[in-house]
């Protein structure tokens, strides 16, 4: 199923990967569908959502059933991926650029990841193509918040990330 693919396609490209020394990570991102809530923490996190998806038709046959033909479809899925961490403020002296230095990791992975990719569905092995993947990308860097000891600061960040999957159904 498309969204499932597109998903765990996201997932898979940011998990495990070690953002450079300077953002003051140590471990890899661990990188989800589903967010834990809470989320306290203090793991740097991503999190793959697709938030909308309109699909159409590009050419003629329909598939009408198992084993006849079928033509192009795409869906444009509208990838939200949010990062979440916790710096303390007051050890980390590098705190005002810590997370931004992981915006623009994640952001570079994105960018640099393959295109087309050719991707089959975990649960239907329906292969479709992933396009686009980190061409067009919005970010929205929101003030951090203070935790309830006033020494941690949880920051977040949302990068909507539109990609192109084009499948025959």
């Amino acid at each position: 199923m498309p969204v499932v693919t597109v998903s765990c396609y996201i997932r898979d490209l940011l998990n495990g990967i070690q953002p450079p020394g300077d953002t003051g990570i140590t471990g890899p991102l661990l990188a989800q569908i589903t967010p834990y809530d809470p989320d306290e923490t203090g793991v740097a996190r991503v999190y793959v959502w697709a938030a909308t998806g309109p699909e159409s038709r590009l050419a003629f046959p329909r598939n009408t059933g198992s084993n006849t033909p079928a033509a192009w479809k795409q869906i444009r899925h509208d990838m939200k991926i949010f990062l979440t961490w916790f710096d303390d403020t007051d050890t980390d002296p590098d705190v005002d650029v810590n997370f931004p230095l992981l915006i623009d990791f994640v952001m570079d992975v994105l960018r640099t990841s393959k295109n087309s990719v050719q991707v089959t569905d975990p649960e239907t092995g329906q292969v479709s193509n992933l396009v686009d993947v980190g061409e067009n990308m919005t970010y929205e860097y929101v003030p951090p918040m203070s935790l309830e000891d006033q020494r941690y600061l949880r920051f977040d960040c949302l990068i909507t990330a539109p990609v192109l999957e084009l499948f025959q159904a």
